[in-house]
């Protein structure tokens, strides 16, 4: 009976992982999310097999890299993952679904970051500081368990993931904030702030501005 019972709670978290990706994506109508609707499907529906068989890592890990591939962003990726740490667990074979859905975040996330481009300095190194934080917990997680390859394999894709963001980030502007008389239209406002007035865009999506011709007196902006 408690073999049955670690089994079920086992499924039941791989059905809550494979729910929750299916949220991750940006847009609920590309072809790529309907992949991931198929792909999260199929492992639910054929997960109590799955938990006996050595299919479990590559299918669930098919599944985290069709919700990069839809629109998951780090940001959803690295909740997702605090969410999923957070279940609480009896059976091995549940803490098994946990510690796999957590690496496999972990390394969707690495991809994402891989493929943002920042703006300012400062988005780099707070990106930077959260990435370190998951990676510091995901190695220590597979050094207690003593999982060498693990741990080696989180600890060099840690490495690469700090060096690029290091590279990057160094040549980035700072944000700083600006203040005005008034409200003024963001053209204007991007014309004396940076001698260009295309950069208006920028101006409204840092301060996400309702109304352009409006812009907040004091707000936020990059140093160059």
């Amino acid at each position: 009976m408690a073999i049955r019972t670690d089994l079920q709670e086992a499924v039941d978290l791989i059905t809550l992982v494979c729910d929750r990706l299916n949220l991750l994506p940006t847009t609920a109508t590309s072809a790529a999310a309907a992949t991931l609707r198929r792909l999260t499907g199929a492992v639910t529906a054929d997960a109590e097999y799955l938990l006996g068989a050595p299919e479990l890592a590559p299918r669930l890990l098919a599944c985290f890299q069709a919700a990069m591939d839809a629109g998951a962003t780090f940001q959803g990726l690295r909740l997702f993952r605090e969410q999923v740490v957070l279940v609480p667990t009896d059976g091995v074979y549940a803490r098994i679904v946990q510690q796999a859905a957590s690496r496999f975040a972990v390394i969707q996330m690495a991809r994402a970051l891989a493929a943002t481009d920042f703006r300012s300095l400062d988005a780099a190194q707070i990106a930077k500081a959260q990435i370190n934080a998951v990676f510091a917990v995901a190695e220590e997680g597979a050094a207690d368990a003593l999982d060498t390859a693990t741990y080696r394999a989180l600890v060099t894709l840690h490495a690469a993931v700090a060096r690029d963001l290091t590279t990057r980030a160094r040549p980035l502007p700072r944000i700083v904030s600006y203040e005005t008389a008034g409200p003024l239209p963001a053209l204007v406002l991007a014309q004396r702030l940076y001698g260009d007035a295309s950069r208006a865009d920028d101006l409204v999506a840092e301060n996400a501005a309702r109304a352009p011709l409006f812009m907040p007196p004091s707000g936020r902006a990059l140093s160059a």
